[in-house]
């Protein structure tokens, strides 16, 4: 593959625009596997994703399209469909069939089971902004219980499935982009849920989105200094 095919030239610009738009109507052989490639988990490492947070939660996915072969990592939605990312080739995580909402149930240990807990959610609009918070939880996010659900938007037309379940938590962690999508889903939340919902972006306020503010290793070796 050749380097403006591989690293962002012109051409490979226009190839993250055309998956993001298109849907994959012109992707061949696909290949889905349960572990992703060594190139796609490369994209992910460069990008300070840990490589436990990889092999946990990531799928592969392999297409060839417009004379690439893409590599990217993938994770199932509630309905079946597949949320694929490719750090080289998408702008964004793009949904391949049944598009749906991602829930992750929460796994209390055993000290907190005895315990009287509070209902806790952290809510993303990607899985790629998910990764990069398991990835830097421990070094920051400490005061969020790490037995938290997860629910990841994934797409603006899953909108109404995502609030339909708001409602059932106590404490929501909000970990939305600072675009103004991002931050009009965030005051929205916080109008309907006031002291329950927490807006937790201004720990990455000066980046477009919480995956942008891991990739920064300046800022990672910093991060043990940042409190929530």
């Amino acid at each position: 593959m050749s380097t403006e095919k591989r690293l962002g030239g012109e051409k490979a610009t226009a190839k993250g625009k055309f998956l993001d738009h298109l849907n994959f109507g012109y992707a061949k052989h696909i290949s889905v596997s349960e572990e992703p490639s060594d190139n796609a988990v490369d994209q992910m490492l460069r990008m300070n994703i840990a490589r436990e947070v990889i092999d946990r939660y990531c799928g592969g996915i392999e297409f060839d399209c417009m004379n690439c072969v893409v590599h990217a990592v993938c994770m199932k939605n509630l309905n079946g469909g597949l949320e694929i990312y490719s750090d080289l080739y998408c702008q964004s995580p793009v949904t391949f069939g049944k598009n749906g909402i991602t829930f992750i149930k929460g796994k209390p240990s055993k000290k907190a089971k005895n315990e009287a807990l509070d209902r806790h959610l952290l809510l993303f609009a990607d899985f790629v902004d998910f990764f990069a918070y398991e990835s830097l939880h421990g070094r920051i996010f400490k005061e969020i219980p790490d037995w938290s659900d997860v629910l990841i938007l994934n797409q603006a037309a899953n909108l109404n499935a995502l609030l339909g379940r708001l409602g059932d938590y106590d404490h929501l962690n909000l970990l939305l982009p600072l675009s103004i999508a991002g931050r009009t889903l965030s005051k929205t939340i916080e109008s309907l849920y006031g002291a329950s919902a927490r807006n937790c972006s201004g720990i990455y306020s000066c980046f477009p989105c919480l995956a942008d503010f891991t990739r920064h290793k300046d800022v990672l070796l910093n991060a043990s200094k940042i409190k929530l």
